[in-house]
């Protein structure tokens, strides 16, 4: 009974880990030592050539003066994030 939880356990991570892609997470190649990733801005990802087309299309703007201040988490793949608000409001946007 107890080893058929784990089992089970197993099971439902590595299905987790598969639908996640956890183990392919993105990032920004430099091409030499003296630049910074960190001076990239959106505007420029998306309309510059350091991404895809397809992934271009999904940088998006969010405007939420209301009630903020927001945080935002990415999963370890990029693909889901976590949205919340100091008003309580959670969103999880994928």
């Amino acid at each position: 009974r107890r080893e058929t939880k784990r089992l089970q356990n197993a099971m439902a991570a590595a299905d987790a880990e598969e639908i996640l892609h956890a183990h392919a997470p993105g990032l920004v190649e430099v091409e030499n030592d003296m630049e910074k990733t960190i001076q990239l801005t959106q505007l420029q990802l998306k309309h510059g050539e350091h991404l895809e087309e397809n992934v271009a299309r999904n940088v998006f703007d969010l405007d939420l003066k209301e009630c903020s201040p927001y945080q935002m988490r990415y999963d370890r793949s990029g693909r889901y994030a976590l949205l919340t608000g100091k008003g309580g409001h959670v969103s999880i946007i994928d």
